[in-house]
């Protein structure tokens, strides 16, 4: 509150009626929607039908003689006065916050006049009315039609001239002037608004039915919600009835015509005094109020004059754009904030224009790459927002290794500080590894479809594949700056070295997370790799990019560190084999057991264990790839002895009275999500056959295990059957099959196994 009171006291705020805020600073005002705003995208069933349902019910309240001064209240613009329109003679004013709303009202003006002026020029609706009548109805329309074109058209004046000018345009593509030579309005907005203008003033055939001059989305959008809009306030004409749209119709209630003569009402007309005489405007008032015909262009007219007069706007305009932004999230105004990105643009533009120009060049199109590969991904507007402020923490680390929040206000000051003290070769490489990053957290990060790398084997892009699923899974963000950074510079030129930087950094990753079980320190260790191992490209873009075996040698050093303490094999299987790493992570222990699968076969001599020794590789043993990585087959984590003791079913004590024996890998595999489910926690005779079942791949074996397990009284439903007679072979359930006792000692020898395997496979991704 306090906060807000600073707001208020440095920027007086001016609340203002809908018609005085369109034409403040004495009729001239120009609104001007800046380069990095958003095109006009409300929804006709969403923001458009809630605004319109306020202003209606406002208007239907007035109707009680108890709601004589009821207001409807829009919330806040925030505008900044601009002095770069030069070719405007007005008072310009960028809308850092409203442009939706102000838009939105505009189009309701134009739908009114339209409206009004189709309905008051057919004869029918007036026929009954007395002669005075008529006369102060049709001076009304007069006055309301001008008053709500005044709304969305200004105009300047001179040599008893007038030339028109839209209240509202986009910068980057109108130029508002004198003369029709050097006027130019080229968005959607400007030109349809000029287009009205012309029609207004020449009066021409009704009613103004304009269509989209391209397939965009924006233009097929902007005339969706006019159409909308114009259906909606047929309505009030129609006493009403139903658009019978596709579209919800808005919920209001309907002012009648015998509701004309209250106060409240009345008042609102504004030419009632044609009538000189008390008596005639008593008998005006009395006509309409019983005649039916009328009824529908008088409400028209007292809509308008609610519309212009009762519908509110708190106005506060600033001459420094960063003080709005400020003032914006101060207020928490309607709509969604804008991000660091799009008030960074402004200062893109405003550089490159002051060199060779922003249109066409280099700045321009890496900025359409950052915008298209957020709007590809992030359709809804606040996964957008979430996924920018990512994609600047992501580039923070990125440029120079320093930490920046989530928080809107340090994200913008960052880009502004960074960018204000770049050189000018600097201000263009931002602005560029902006776009990379951006590109490559869209290709690599989260992302359904991982794309080949054209000049790399296909088991090179599938390594790749699995690496970058498997930090993405795990949510490891920090990785993000490292990979970024292999892959913008090593991609083209050298891509085997971004894949296997991408091994480097996940065999680091599940060796730490592994070595310590939890989280705890590996952020901090990778903010040191970023930074102060210079892996970052540098504030002046001028490190070099570590070799692979640098790269290698600075990620061995954090494992290596006392606080870790991994120098060797039998220093990290020590500390991983005591860690309930269950319990932490379940991604994890899917990478350690696929990766101590792969190429492996139970060991003869050993039940339950895995060997590689004089093993051919093969299909049915290759396990650590994306495509398994991705299957449903071992998608979920089975914990052997369940994570709660079963007493009944007679399983070792020891397993818990060690509080991380059972979540041990030795105590996990791996099993399709419906088959985990029915197995749960059942007894480990019963999950032995049921485990040797579904790594077996014959039809009459998986019968004979089913008719054993009900002879020894384990019963399964007949879902359970099916799904054990129709799922595929489960090769990496058969080391178990020969298990006669599931102890906390064999618990221990398997998680070493699988440490063993899993460590021979991923450490010589960082050479050791």
């Amino acid at each position: 509150m306090q906060q807000r009171e600073r707001v208020e006291k440095l920027f007086p705020a001016k609340t203002n009626s809908f018609y005085d805020t369109m034409t403040s600073h004495g009729g001239m005002a120009g609104f001007r929607v800046p380069e990095y705003q958003r095109t006009y995208d409300w929804k006709p069933e969403e923001q458009i039908k809630r605004l319109l349902e306020d202003c209606l019910n406002g208007f239907y309240y007035l109707s009680d003689s108890n709601n004589a001064e009821k207001y409807t209240f829009l919330a806040t613009i925030i505008l900044v006065l601009e002095e770069s329109e030069t070719s405007f003679d007005g008072t310009s004013l960028s809308v850092v916050d409203g442009q939706q709303r102000l838009t939105t009202l505009i189009l309701v003006c134009c739908t009114l006049i339209e409206e009004i002026l189709l309905h008051s020029e057919d004869g029918t609706n007036l026929a009954n009315l007395k002669r005075k009548t008529v006369l102060w109805v049709k001076k009304e329309v007069e006055y309301v039609c001008d008053e709500l074109f005044s709304c969305v058209i200004g105009e300047f004046r001179g040599r008893g001239e007038k030339f028109p000018f839209p209240r509202i345009v986009r910068i980057e593509k109108d130029y508002r002037a004198r003369t029709e030579v050097d006027a130019d309005y080229r968005s959607t907005i400007g030109s349809f608004l000029m287009n009205f203008a012309i029609f207004y003033n020449k009066q021409g055939e009704y009613p103004f039915n304009p269509e989209p001059k391209t397939d965009s989305a924006e233009e097929n959008r902007y005339f969706r919600n006019y159409k909308y809009i114009k259906g909606q306030l047929h309505r009030v004409y129609e006493d009403n009835a139903a658009t019978n749209g596709t579209i919800k119709d808005i919920e209001y209630e309907q002012i009648q015509c015998s509701d004309f003569q209250k106060k409240p009402l009345r008042d609102l007309f504004k030419k009632i005094n044609v009538l000189t005489d008390i008596e005639d405007q008593n008998r005006a008032i009395s006509d309409i109020a019983k005649d039916y015909n009328s009824s529908g262009l008088i409400r028209l007219l007292l809509f308008s004059h609610y519309l212009m007069d009762h519908v509110v706007l708190t106005r506060v305009e600033t001459s420094d754009e960063d003080s709005a932004f400020d003032i914006f999230d101060a207020l928490n105004t309607t709509g969604e904030p804008l991000t660091a990105l799009e008030t960074f643009k402004p200062r893109i533009i405003h550089f490159e224009n002051e060199k060779s120009g922003y249109r066409n060049s280099e700045s321009e199109q890496f900025f359409e790459r950052t915008e298209k590969y957020l709007n590809d991904k992030y359709q809804e507007t606040e996964k957008r927002q979430n996924a920018t402020k990512d994609l600047i923490i992501t580039f923070a680390f990125y440029l120079e290794g320093h930490k920046l929040s989530r928080d809107l206000a340090s994200q913008r000051s960052y880009l502004r500080n960074i960018f204000d003290k770049a050189s000018l070769k600097m201000k263009r490489k931002i602005v560029e590894s902006i776009a990379e990053v951006a590109e490559f957290r869209y290709k690599y990060w989260k992302s359904k479809d991982i794309p080949n790398l054209k000049t790399i084997s296909e088991k090179q892009n599938d390594i790749l594949k699995l690496c970058c699923k498997f930090i993405s899974d795990m949510g490891t963000s920090m990785a993000l700056p490292i990979l970024a950074r292999y892959w913008v510079e090593c991609q083209e030129n050298d891509p085997d070295m971004f894949v296997d930087s991408a091994k480097a950094v996940t065999a680091f990753l599940v060796l730490r997370r592994s070595a310590t079980g939890g989280t705890a320190g590996i952020d901090t260790d990778f903010k040191k790799i970023i930074k102060e191992d210079s892996i970052c490209l540098g504030s002046k873009g001028s490190n070099p990019l570590p070799s692979l075996q640098e790269l290698k040698t600075i990620l061995r050093k954090y494992l290596e560190a006392p606080k870790i303490g991994v120098k060797s094999k039998e220093d990290w299987i020590n500390k991983a084999s005591n860690r309930g790493l269950a319990e932490h992570s379940a991604h994890l222990c899917r990478f350690l057991i696929l990766a101590a699968s792969h190429n492996a076969r139970p060991n003869s001599k050993k039940a339950g264990f895995l060997i590689r020794r004089d093993i051919i590789p093969s299909t049915h043993i290759n396990f650590l790839n994306h495509e398994t990585w991705e299957s449903k087959k071992y998608a979920s984590l089975e914990h052997v002895a369940p994570q709660a003791y079963q007493e009944n079913d007679n399983w070792d004590d020891e397993i818990y009275k060690n509080p991380y024996i059972h979540n041990t890998v030795g105590n996990l595999t791996l099993l399709p999500r419906k088959e985990n489910s029915i197995i749960g926690n059942s007894s480990w005779n019963k999950k032995k056959i049921f485990y040797d079942a579904l790594s077996s791949d014959k039809h009459t074996k998986r019968q004979e295990l089913l008719s054993k397990a009900k002879k020894l009284g384990f019963s399964f439903s007949k879902i359970s059957e099916e799904l054990i007679q129709n799922q595929d072979s489960l090769y990496i359930l058969s080391p178990l099959n020969k298990v006669e006792k599931w102890d906390a000692e064999f618990i221990k020898k398997r998680t070493n196994n699988i440490l063993e395997l899993a460590w021979d496979e991923i450490a010589p991704w960082l050479s050791y």
